[in-house]
C-alpha cells in the first residue's frame, strides 16, 4: 500500500476495481488480508470489526506529517510516501515493514531539509491488543535473547575476541 503527498495534496494508489489479495489467511480466529491498497485484520466471527488496518494507520501518519511539515510551516512543499509490507503471521502476532520516504522544500525553492528522509521500521503487534507493539522481551527472557545473540555466527564474527 502506498500513500503519497505532493505539494499539499494526498495521492493514494487505489486500484480501480476491487484489489486482488496478495495474501489472505485465517489464524487464531482472525482473517488477515493484504492487498495493494491495505493490510487488514478482521475477526472471523465479525468481519465488519476491523482490528488492524494499515490504510487507517497511514492516513493518521500522513495527517501528522502534513500538520508538522505543511500546516505549521506554511510555505513548505513536500513529497511523502508510506508503504507497508506484510512479513509474517504467527498465531495472533503479525509483523510488517513500514517504509517512509519524504522531502520538503520552501515555496521559494530552497530545501527545508538538507536531504531526503528515508526510514524503514519493523513492527510486531499482538492482534489481541493491536495498540501495543510487541517487544522481544515480551516473548523471551533477556538471558535467552543474549544467549541466542552470542550464539549467532554473524554476531560471533563481529565480536571477535571481545565476546564475554
Amino acid at each position: 500500500m502506498l500513500v503519497a503527498l505532493t505539494g499539499s495534496r494526498l495521492h493514494s494508489q487505489q486500484p480501480q476495481k476491487p484489489a486482488k489479495p496478495i495474501y489472505t489467511g485465517q489464524n487464531s480466529g482472525l482473517i488477515v488480508c493484504w492487498t495493494q491498497s491495505d493490510l487488514t485484520v478482521v475477526a472471523s466471527s465479525d468481519r465488519a470489526k476491523i482490528i488492524f488496518s494499515a490504510a487507517v494507520l497511514a492516513k493518521k501518519q500522513f495527517e501528522d506529517f502534513k500538520r508538522e511539515n505543511i500546516e505549521e510551516s506554511r510555505n513548505s512543499i513536500c513529497s511523502y510516501a508510506l508503504t507497508f509490507k506484510l512479513l509474517s503471521v504467527v498465531g495472533p502476532l503479525i509483523s510488517y515493514e513500514e517504509t517512509e520516504d519524504s522531502y520538503c522544500r520552501s515555496a521559494a525553492g530552497s530545501w527545508a531539509w538538507p536531504h531526503p528522509s528515508f526510514e524503514t521500521t519493523y513492527h510486531v503487534i499482538d492482534l489481541n491488543d493491536p495498540v501495543k507493539e510487541v517487544q522481544l522481551t515480551d516473548l523471551f527472557s533477556e538471558g535467552e535473547i543474549l544467549r541466542a545473540l552470542l550464539g549467532d555466527p554473524v554476531v560471533k564474527k563481529a565480536l571477535g575476541d571481545r565476546q564475554t
